[in-house]
């Protein structure tokens, strides 16, 4: 779990659901203080989304605790190849 500074009082909230391709997702919910990671995640899912350079890393995304990841998540399916001319 890690809490997103919006500006000076603000937070969104999201959570690392895999650690291939550093895949999370962002929460519907934005707060001035730090709820209960319960709260956070009864929440909607805003966004989910793969990234190659999580900001938690460089400490401009806070961590702030461990949640179960969801079991139910319908990760994007990508097309990998096409077929060949022939």
């Amino acid at each position: 779990m890690f809490a997103i500074p919006l500006n000076e009082t603000s937070y969104g909230y999201g959570q690392i659901v895999t650690t291939y391709k550093d895949c999370f997702l962002i929460f519907d919910f934005v707060t001035d203080d730090h709820p209960a990671i319960d709260d956070i995640i009864n929440k909607p899912i805003l966004l989910l989304a793969f990234s190659v350079d999580v900001k938690i890393t460089h400490s401009e995304w806070l961590r702030n605790g461990n949640a179960p990841v969801f079991n139910n998540i319908n990760f994007p399916i990508y097309k990998i190849q096409t077929p060949m001319a022939g």
